[in-house]
């Protein structure tokens, strides 16, 4: 007889769905029973403390009093009063009132004393010959000595150093002309290396072989050109027994030449 292949529920086993229904069964009674038989929780509430334990409070409340403004000095001085109005403030009468018209003044005279007249003095002694005049020398070029004022000397132990030389404006006429020159400007340097006073104390024009001619005046407006330029030299001041003082020096400026442009 040819065999069969089995069907579930196995023929061959009947119970095989009772004992399954039956496994099942147990574990849903298992997990009821589980939960209903668990502990309970103990809820915060119930939580039972140590009254013997310190409390200790977290916060700290502050009492702040109200504050409150002194009462004003007893010796303050009373408001003063409210201006009276025009219609209170009583008239004033002036009695025995006089016009001053209706009254007679006599001019008033001051007098003086006459000025006795001094009588005359002894004659003043004539004065005592003083020391002849010093003889009338070129402005400027004399030499300054005084205690108070400031002291000139000719020939420093130090002499001033040039510190700023500037070149002196070739003018253009002279220039095309081809007229070359040379002035010798005098300067007065005060304590402070300043130019106080200028003089040009030579003038000559230079020919084209380089002969030197002496001139009364350059042509083409050297001599303005050469006292400017003179005046915006810079020196050190001179020296003499360990002080400032005023000096003379010269300055040689050159026109149409290697060294004056």
């Amino acid at each position: 007889m040819p065999l069969r292949r089995p069907r579930f529920p196995d023929e061959r086993d009947p119970h095989v769905a009772t004992r399954t229904l039956a496994c099942l069964a147990a574990s849903i009674g298992v997990a009821l029973l589980a939960i209903l038989l668990w502990p309970p929780r103990t809820p915060p509430e119930a939580v039972a403390f140590d009254t013997d334990a310190e409390l200790v409070d977290p916060m700290e409340v502050l009492e702040i009093l109200p504050t409150s403004q002194p009462p004003p000095p007893a010796n303050l001085l009373p408001p003063p009063p409210p201006p009276l109005a025009e219609a209170d403030i009583p008239p004033i009468e002036v009695e025995d009132f006089v016009e001053i018209e209706d009254l007679d003044i006599a001019p008033f005279r001051v007098t003086t004393p006459a000025e006795r007249p001094s009588a005359p003095g002894p004659p003043a002694p004539p004065a005592p010959p003083g020391p002849p005049a010093p003889a009338p020398s070129r402005p400027g070029r004399a030499a300054a000595t005084g205690s108070t004022g400031p002291t000139l000397v000719r020939q420093p132990d130090v002499v001033p150093q040039t510190r700023f030389a500037p070149f002196p404006e070739y003018p253009d006429e002279a220039r095309r002309a081809g007229v070359r020159a040379r002035a010798v400007v005098e300067v007065l340097i005060s304590e402070g290396g300043r130019i106080l006073e200028a003089e040009i104390v030579e003038r000559v024009l230079i020919d084209r072989r380089g002969r030197e001619s002496p001139v009364a005046q350059l042509p083409h407006g050297m001599d303005a050109i050469a006292l400017a330029t003179a005046r915006r030299y810079v020196h050190s001041p001179a020296k003499h027994e360990g002080r400032t003082v005023r000096t003379y020096t010269r300055i040689t400026l050159d026109f149409g030449t290697e060294r004056g442009g």
